[in-house]
């Protein structure tokens, strides 16, 4: 990117996995880090913190970071297919892609990309 950033060391780290499996209706669900979201979108998670609810179902698959200042995600797609991924709100650094475990290699250490949204390759 133009505007040059390095991110700062996380003060948390979350690996989450991507998955597929079928309900006992048989339909096809996605989950991430093992939770399938299941969100009130009448009541949106953000408008309710911002009302001083912090109290929330573990459906909506929010994570309390506390006073983090950096988050890193690593996205492990465990699908047959790509999936975009996305934060609402953020724009994330892309230090690495591609198959298997990440072995801790960032590209471009100094000026990373960012996006807010992040094509997981399958």
């Amino acid at each position: 990117p133009l505007m040059r950033r390095r991110p700062i060391t996380p003060d948390l780290t979350y690996d989450m996995e991507v998955s597929l499996f079928k309900n006992a209706s048989n339909i096809t669900l996605w989950s991430f880090g093992g939770v399938d979201f299941r969100g009130d979108y009448n009541s949106p998670t953000l408008l309710l913190s911002a009302l001083g609810n912090h109290t929330f179902e573990k459906q909506w698959n929010v994570k309390n970071t506390q006073g983090a200042k950096s988050v890193r995600v690593n996205v492990i797609n465990n699908t047959p297919v790509a999936h975009p991924m996305h934060l609402h709100g953020f724009n994330m650094y892309v230090l690495h892609e591609g198959e298997g475990p990440w072995d801790g290699t960032i590209i471009n250490r100094d000026n990373p990309q960012r996006r807010d949204v992040v094509q997981v390759r399958k």
